[in-house]
């Protein structure tokens, strides 16, 4: 079983994973209002088609979990610097 991550990499863990998923959904809705698509709303929104929806919620969940890894990546890094002192 892995190593509990001590509380400074939990912190930058949860720091970090809440910027990156805002900035995961910026990103998104970014891309997609770009595309000239409408981004749904919410699960009920009639005005997107199902199909629409669907691939929306597989970018964003892509692009999330993108995020996601790259800031528990980047937290583990930032913990072992500053507990070297650099």
């Amino acid at each position: 079983m892995a190593e509990k991550p001590d509380i400074t990499t939990q912190v930058l863990t949860t720091v970090l994973s809440a910027a990156a998923g805002w900035a995961a959904q910026k990103i998104v809705r970014s891309v997609w209002s770009r595309s000239g698509m409408k981004a749904p709303r919410n699960a009920t929104d009639t005005e997107v088609t199902a199909a629409a929806a669907i691939l929306f919620a597989a970018l964003a969940a892509a692009v999330g979990a993108a995020a996601q890894r790259a800031a528990t990546q980047g937290a583990g890094v930032a913990a072992r610097r500053l507990k070297r002192g650099h």
